[in-house]
């Protein structure tokens, strides 16, 4: 096998080398170089999430050890394992070119026994470079063949979308991305202190800082892709106490790059040289706030990362090969979770029919509503809900982190929304360490006050945004997101169809088959899989008779397993979306669940709002009584409809259902899925 770039490298380490690889790969394929992986250490030990998705997304080879193969060039992403782990070199590679790359300056000795190594098994066509100047000077004390300047670290990143979109008060984010160990971060609690200033900047960390604040967003090493984190920073700094033997050189070039500014301790710039700010710890705040504040970007010399590989490479390999046809149609993952109703895969629905031409989504749900998503004409995938499976997620996650990473190799989405209220750990589990797709979170507001929701809301640090649809009620929230603004991109209500896709009213009830000369009343009190409302439908019914000359018609919801039993004289339908025919009824009594509650009210359709509290549910009175302040309707909960035949009564008058639509169409908004779209759009480049 001929390749034009061989990888040599222990790829089960998720340090700074495999880091800088891993862009290095990625940059490679555009430039149309063929690039191969081989693994030097232990075979039983699994390969890093990120090595994985390059050889999934068959952007690299992986070859094997026994195989032949003849490169252009082999790159040794760290040379200093070959003399601490004595692997087994590779004896059928063939290399016209070697370059053995240091990270960390090294004993003399040690690096001549690894050169030595290396000219066994490679020949005498090494040479040393080193990612930092320090290092590259220790190279030339060592004596060994030595090229003239260092191997830069290239990481490319384009800063997230979700910087452009924050609400006016949004701190910004300050933040560094490191591996484990103690020596990345200052020794001393003062200069920690000077550091992380909460009331100017909001604290992302990848590592393990010592004695973090609460405030503090905080994520293991290995736990969140180092460039893709980055991406969403307002500035990058990096204090250790020392020099440590590994930097953050690649999320410090993908900063650079991007034009994000990186504020490192003095102490490092003769190791790292020019680009970054070099800052004292006590005035790093402050230069910060004013580089942000100033029209002129404080950033650290911007450059190209692709067109600086390309002249590195061109050095080492000449011209490329054309590089491979960018793709045009963007892809996005939209993932519906498994919630009681159809809210989150309406959503996604309601989103993925206003997506560009050029994006095209696919779904992932572990909804039983999935035929929605087919009627509707985008392709799906089914992952089985533990809760379907009566497992146990601790039994059930591995295989399900095992089918999305299938999915998401198979697919290659450059956006991935989750539309859910608990983001799954298998999910993020696998979603945030691959380098690929941005990561969005579409949540609703309105959480129950009751709620201990702490840990949910800490899971926000794995995602690139988050986006949330508005709440015409949201002036009665009082949940944990209510006051959670900072980083939250915010749009209208999202509603499934939009004023001028709704049926007329005459076409509706030609379609459902209704009397236009009598009166017809809506009644959707919810899917009934987790909560029992047939006693509620029942006290319902039996108001309703009162007026024999209504025609009742009851919403079967498509995945209800326990639908309520037929009633004699009451129509069951099951309709979607159901939005389409609102104009057929006069009035509704129905749950207030975001999508139900929104469609109603942009229907401008008297509602009584009949709810049903349960702890996992969101507040759902609180939206019902805001509809009454507001003069569309009535709130009553399932426990208590004794005033239901009143407000029945009124809403029988044709006048007084009048005045209750004229009301909600002051609360009119624009459908939020279109801008919710353009949003998701905007990160999937």
């Amino acid at each position: 096998m001929e390749l034009d770039v061989v990888y040599l490298a222990d790829f089960a380490e998720s340090d700074e080398a495999q880091l800088r690889l891993v862009e290095e790969v990625r940059l490679n394929r555009q430039l149309g170089h063929r690039t191969g992986l081989m693994h030097l250490g232990r075979r039983d030990a699994p390969i890093a999430p990120a090595v994985t998705e390059l050889i999934d997304s068959e952007i690299a080879l992986s070859l094997d050890y026994f195989e032949p193969v003849s490169a252009s060039l082999v790159l040794v992403a760290d040379p200093v394992f070959v003399a601490r782990a004595r692997p087994r070199l590779p004896v059928r590679l063939a290399a016209s070119r070697a370059v053995a790359i240091l990270e960390t300056p090294q004993p003399a000795r040690r690096l001549e026994l690894v050169h030595r190594r290396l000219v066994q098994f490679l020949g005498e066509v090494i040479t040393w470079s080193a990612t930092t100047y320090d290092a590259l000077r220790n190279l030339r004390d060592a004596g060994l063949p030595t090229l003239g300047t260092i191997w830069e670290s290239y990481g490319q990143v384009t800063p997230s979308p979700a910087a452009l979109h924050w609400q006016d008060g949004s701190r910004p984010i300050v933040g560094t991305a490191v591996g484990p160990g103690i020596d990345h971060w200052p020794g001393d609690a003062e200069t920690r202190a000077r550091l992380w200033d909460e009331r100017r900047y909001r604290i992302h960390v990848v590592g393990t800082p010592p004695q973090p604040a609460p405030g503090w967003a905080i994520l293991a090493p290995d736990a969140r892709h180092h460039i893709r984190f980055v991406s969403r920073l307002a500035a990058f700094i990096y204090y250790p106490e020392g020099r440590p033997a590994s930097l953050p050189l690649t999320a410090i070039g993908a900063c650079t790059a991007a034009d994000i500014p990186v504020y490192l301790a003095p102490h490092l710039k003769p190791a790292i040289g020019k680009g970054p700010h070099y800052v004292e710890a006590a005035a790093v705040a402050e230069a910060i706030v004013k580089g942000l504040s100033s029209p002129i970007r404080a950033g650290s010399a911007a450059f190209d990362p692709l067109e600086m590989h390309r002249r590195r490479m061109r050095f080492w390999l000449g011209a490329p090969a054309a590089p491979p046809a960018r793709r045009r149609q963007r892809r996005v993952m939209l993932f519906a979770s498994n919630g009681d109703g159809l809210g989150h895969i309406t959503r996604l629905i309601a989103i993925a029919r206003r997506l560009p031409p050029d994006v095209s989504p696919s779904f992932v749900t572990l909804s039983s509503g999935i035929s929605l998503v087919e009627d509707a004409g985008f392709p799906v995938e089914m992952l089985l809900s533990h809760r379907y499976a009566n497992l146990d997620p601790a039994v059930a996650y591995p295989w399900m982190a095992d089918e999305l990473t299938e999915m998401l190799a198979r697919q290659q989405p450059d956006a991935f929304v989750f539309d859910g209220g608990n983001p799954y750990r298998f999910m993020t589990d696998v979603a945030a360490v691959r380098r690929g797709p941005a990561l969005l979170w579409l949540r609703r507001g309105m959480w129950q006050p009751s709620q201990d929701n702490a840990p949910v809301l800490a899971k926000e640090k794995y995602f690139d945004a988050i986006l949330e649809p508005d709440d015409l009620a949201a002036s009665r929230d009082q949940g944990a997101t209510a006051n959670r603004r900072d980083g939250v991109i915010r749009t209208s209500p999202i509603r499934i169809v939009d004023d001028g896709e709704q049926l007329s009213q005459p076409a509706a009830r030609a379609e459902l088959g209704l009397d236009p000369a009598r009166p017809a009343v809506l009644v959707q009190l919810g899917v009934g899989n987790v909560r029992d409302v047939s006693d509620a439908f029942s006290q319902v019914i039996s108001v309703l008779r009162r007026h024999p000359e209504i025609q009742v018609i009851n919403l079967v919801p498509p995945i209800s397993h326990r639908p309520i039993r037929h009633v004699e004289g009451v129509r069951d339908m099951s309709i979607y979306p159901a939005a389409r025919y609102l104009r057929a009824f006069d009035f509704a009594i129905s749950a207030a669940g975001y999508n139900s509650f929104h469609e109603l009210i942009g229907a401008a359709m008297p509602t009584i709002f009949a709810v049903t509290m349960r702890p996992e549910l969101d507040d759902q009175m609180a939206r019902a009584s805001y509809a009454e302040a507001a003069g569309c309707g009535y709130a009553l909960g399932t426990d208590d409809l004794t005033s239901l035949a009143h407000h029945v009564d009124e809403l029988m008058r044709p006048r007084h259902r009048q005045e209750l639509s004229r009301n909600c169409a002051r609360l009119a908004t624009p459908n939020g899925a279109i801008a919710a779209a353009q949003l998701i759009a905007e990160f999937a480049r």
